[in-house]
């Protein structure tokens, strides 16, 4: 007998259960010499036993209840409930046997039924007898229990067998060097030669192989000179300016792509990569003449688009993007409101209008950007930061546009900045009134922002943890020296590039082959788990941390001696020297600085400096949007925030020497 195309194992099984079942037919009717008390106590034992057994296999925990209820039929044996009970029994052979896995464990069940109708044929004889039927009911519990009780130890010798039949390339090394079969065996592995050599491998389904170790990428790496050359940062430059004020609009364009992939059209101005690349302008240029025409064209862009009406029932300050060259508010779905463009968007033009009263252009900063009327709602960064005194808790989209909440990190962080930022430009245009509110809201805020520390790493928000948003807000939210919240050489800074960093050297595979191949650094990608567009590192987020690395490089003379502590968590986020300080520190935040660079760069010389939106995880070829802008923007700060990293080591030797 045998099941077509199966094994011995199968012909077997199916025998042992045939004759269970003939065994289980014919002690439904017992001999009359068995005292009945000796056949109750014989059944009372079967049904404890198989209902402990059930609990201690852990066979579908309700599987225990369906024994409740058939003992309940025992104990109250009226004839309808006799007959209701063959339901659940019939029920639970077949979840006990079928949840064993294989498909062919139903046959089995099907077997163990007939058995069902053996006693039910038999108890037409003796159903008027309510004692005699409780004892053919126990009986037929006898052959049932003996049925699962040898499918289990069978069981177990053919689960060994068939779990052991593991494909090589699906082999997990279970030994090393020098295990012997029986050392193999022993930790429950399976054992089969392997071209003349032992191999121990674990079996499948059985027990899980440990994690593999977590790779590392270490960021320690000694200078050899700016990552890019100065050609190199000039064409970066040119690519970023391609992209910036287009046709004399003042707009910026996020990409000059209209067609990639799920993000569809980039041709589009948003408000957040506009704040952010037009502050990048400011930030980088060597003198406000080479960048002011640009800049008064972005302060018309956004008189524009703040003074129309939005389609959408939601304040016009808080539109995602706008159409180019006509700034109207895009009208299809998106993420709204996003609640961080009116800070951004104020803490950059607080900047330039603070550059243009120091350059004596105040009559623009009156006429557009603090107009000290009602005249344009009072100006440009006047009407940004009124909605923010107003709104800050509003709920809102985070940076990717894809989730909500009322507290993003990033959103907080930026906002604080462009209240401070605004207070000293009010303060400036003689509005102390409005400085005060600003300031007074900036502490409100601050209080928020705390608590998204959480003793190891500053996260994003409660819906979403790990995110390099993070690392970009403070950046973004950077007040200058002298501003120690969330200091950059802190234990929140610091635990932050300690998580993300391992979180992303893990996720991504070209980070573990550069490693390997000796190119310095890591790439960054957005959170854990990113799916979009494939969930691949992003030039910008690296670039951030690269800034990150040379603010470090700054602080490093202001901060006093770092506590031991503090310092093995810049050692574990950078993998430096133990025991630097001063310009020794330094030098090695240059240099990991200098490695993530030198990481960018490895993968965008392929396409002469282009950079796409993000990089591949496997190969490490640009994908995605191409020509970012908000790309080149972060690049430039990094360049810029070298220089200010080196200038400072430089100052140190002077006044060493």
């Amino acid at each position: 007998v045998g099941f077509p195309g199966e094994g011995t194992w199968a012909r077997c099984r199916f025998a042992i259960i045939t004759c269970l079942h003939r065994l289980s037919c014919q002690i439904c009717l017992p001999p009359p010499e068995i005292p009945d008390a000796f056949r109750l106590l014989v059944a009372a034992g079967l049904y404890g036993g198989a209902g402990t057994a059930c609990a201690a296999t852990g066979r579908l925990g309700f599987g225990v209840a369906l024994y409740v209820s058939l003992g309940l039929a025992r104990i109250f044996p009226q004839r309808w409930l006799l007959v209701v009970a063959i339901v659940p029994v019939g029920v639970l052979n077949w979840l006990l046997v079928h949840s064993s896995g294989p498909l062919t464990h139903v046959i089995p069940a099907l077997v163990v039924a007939v058995s069902e109708l053996c006693w039910v044929r038999t108890m037409q004889k003796v159903l008027d007898e309510w004692f005699e039927s409780f004892v053919a009911l126990m009986f037929f519990y006898l052959g049932t229990v003996m049925v699962f009780a040898c499918l289990a130890a069978a069981g177990v010798a053919v689960a060994l067998a068939d779990t052991c039949d593991v494909e090589g390339s699906a082999r997990k090394d279970c030994g090393v060097l020098g295990t012997t079969q029986s050392d193999c065996e022993a930790k429950g592995c399976c054992w089969r030669p392997a071209d003349s050599v032992a191999w121990c491998f674990y079996p499948q389904g059985g027990p899980a192989p440990p994690p593999p170790p977590r790779a590392e990428c270490k960021l320690a790496y000694k200078s050899k000179g700016p990552p890019f050359s100065d050609e190199e940062e000039a064409k970066v430059r040119g690519y970023f300016l391609a992209n910036i004020d287009i046709q004399g609009s003042g707009a910026v364009v996020a990409a000059p792509d209209h067609n990639t992939g799920p993000g569809g059209d980039y041709y589009f101005h948003w408000e957040r990569d506009g704040a952010l690349s037009t502050h990048a302008l400011l930030a980088t240029a060597e003198k406000l003449a080479d960048v002011d025409e640009h800049l008064q064209h972005y302060v018309q862009w956004v008189l524009k688009v703040q003074n129309q009406a939005d389609p959408h029932g939601i304040d016009i300050r808080t539109e995602p993007k706008y159409t180019i060259p006509d700034g109207k508010p895009f009208e299809g779905a998106w993420c709204r409101p996003q609640t961080d463009g009116p800070g951004l968007r104020a803490k950059t033009l607080a900047e330039y209008g603070l550059a243009l009263l120091d350059a004596g252009k105040g009559d623009f900063v009156k006429q557009n950007l603090w107009t000290g009327s009602d005249e344009k709602h009072g100006g440009a960064v006047k009407y940004d930061l009124e909605w923010l005194v107003s709104n800050w808790q509003q709920s809102g989209c985070d940076l990717w546009e894809e989730i909500q909440s009322e507290d993003f990190f990033w959103g907080r962080f930026t906002m604080r900045a462009g209240l401070e930022m605004g207070a000293q430009f009010a303060e400036k245009m003689g509005d102390k009134d409005a400085a005060g509110r600003y300031r007074g809201v900036k502490a409100d805020i601050e209080k928020t922002i705390m608590g998204h520390f959480d003793g190891t790493f500053v996260f994003e928000s409660q819906n979403r943890k790990k995110d390099s948003a993070v690392i970009e807000a403070f950046n973004v939210g950077d007040l200058g020296p002298g501003d120690m919240f969330f200091d950059v050489l802190g234990k929140e800074v610091l635990g932050t590039v300690v998580t993300l960093n391992d979180l992303f050297c893990n996720a991504y595979e070209i980070n573990q082959k550069d490693s390997a191949a000796g190119i310095p650094g890591i790439l960054y990608g957005r959170y854990e788990n990113d799916s979009y567009d494939g969930g691949n590192p992003w030039v910008l987020l690296s670039a951030s941390l690269a800034t990150l690395l040379y603010r470090m490089s700054a602080a490093a003379f202001e901060h006093g001696p770092l506590d031991a502590s503090t310092y093995a968590l810049l050692q574990k986020a950078t993998h430096i020297e133990s025991g630097l300080s001063g310009n020794a520190l330094a030098e090695a935040l240059l240099g990991a600085g200098d490695g993530v660079m030198l990481r960018i760069k490895h993968h965008v010389q392929a396409t002469d400096l282009h950079m796409a939106e993000q990089i591949s995880r496997h190969d490490g070829s640009m994908t995605s949007a191409k020509d970012l802008t908000w790309n080149y923007a972060n690049m430039l700060k990094a360049f810029n925030a070298r220089t200010a990293a080196a200038k400072a080591i430089a100052a140190t030797r002077v006044l060493v020497v």
